[in-house]
């Protein structure tokens, strides 16, 4: 096409060329959190289901997750990055588990810490967060990081957010402003949401 189009600056066009050649392309790296999980039920299972979806389409999916977990041991079995923490964090568990959270928050702080770090400098985009501890640990150091932040919800809060003298809702609405998006997956829960948390409706998505 240079040698026949005689009006057309062969420089330009090379100059184009090497420009497109510039442009690096990589996948969406994605970190899905687990910390609060303690076996192997319906939320395991969508997160599951949710990494192989991505997967297929191109998405790098990483994982942060209770290293003692029955699901930890699955992601591991699917050939998932998994990076562990010592201490299952379960803020909506009974008054032990409310307890274990704040004796353990110095310790997991400081290894999430490191994990969004490392997640970060390995090109990181994206942290999804569907349990209520991990979007009260991971929500505001993942803004630190300046990485995108996506809640997912499934069902209204009202009861758990009456779990442990109003714990969890406190410290929930605290970090509330941190999501870039929240996905629901009914518009019974976005009509609960925004009363119980004060999320912003322009950030919910009904998918």
């Amino acid at each position: 096409l240079i040698n026949k189009d005689k009006g057309f600056p062969k420089k330009f066009i090379s100059k184009y060329f090497r420009a497109k050649a510039d442009i690096k392309t990589y996948p969406i790296k994605v970190l899905i959190s687990g910390q609060d999980s303690g076996g192997l039920g319906g939320a395991e299972k969508f997160i599951g289901d949710l990494a192989k979806y991505l997967t297929k389409k191109k998405v790098k999916v990483f994982f942060t997750a209770y290293a003692n977990s029955l699901f930890t041991k699955k992601l591991k079995r699917m050939g998932f990055k998994v990076w562990e923490i010592p201490v299952r964090m379960d803020i909506i568990g009974d008054i032990k588990g409310l307890i274990k959270f704040f004796h353990f928050f110095p310790l997991t702080l400081l290894k999430d810490l490191n994990i969004l770090s490392q997640f970060k400098k390995q090109g990181g985009d994206v942290v999804i967060l569907t349990g209520i501890s991990d979007k009260i640990l991971l929500s505001p150091i993942a803004k630190l990081f300046s990485l995108t932040v996506v809640w997912i919800e499934f069902a209204p809060l009202a009861s758990v957010f009456k779990r442990n003298g109003c714990t969890p809702k406190i410290l929930y609405r605290l970090v509330k402003g941190t999501p870039d998006k929240v996905i629901v997956t009914t518009l019974n829960t976005k009509k609960h949401l925004i009363p119980e948390t004060r999320i912003s409706e322009s950030k919910i998505r009904v998918i």
